[in-house]
């Protein structure tokens, strides 16, 4: 029982993993080498699998991971250095703090206005 919610726990993790670096490949992308990049793309992106990539590409499955690995490691250390994507999410979450406020302030005041203003700010937050 024990190992089946390690093995439920690392399928999180990665999950949650592969979510990140796909935020992070959205803000550093464009810095990833082409053939990097092409290979990342079909894992993260198309949810290729390695056999699958290795197999389209004509690369060795070994050649994907070390490609996968090796990218996963740039976006981190361009996040740890920049740090674009953690000052976007605070800023997200700021604009959706500031929503929520005014939602609660204006309810009862011109409905028009509130809706100018709530469009404004999810435009932001997308």
């Amino acid at each position: 029982m024990i190992m089946k919610a390690n093995s439920h726990q690392n399928d999180e993790d990665e999950i949650l993993k592969r979510v990140y670096c796909s935020d992070l490949y959205d803000f550093y992308g464009p810095l990833i080498k082409d053939n990097q990049r092409e290979v990342y793309e079909l894992y993260i992106l198309e949810d290729y699998g390695i056999s699958e990539i290795a197999r389209n590409l004509g690369k060795s499955r070994q050649a994907v991971y070390e490609i996968i690995r090796r990218v996963d490691k740039q976006l981190m250390n361009y996040e740890e250095k920049l740090k674009l994507f953690e000052r976007f999410k605070a800023q997200q979450d700021i604009i959706q703090a500031t929503l929520d406020e005014l939602k609660e302030r204006l309810k009862d005041q011109d409905a028009g206005a509130f809706a100018n203003i709530e469009k404004r700010l999810n435009d932001l937050l997308e």
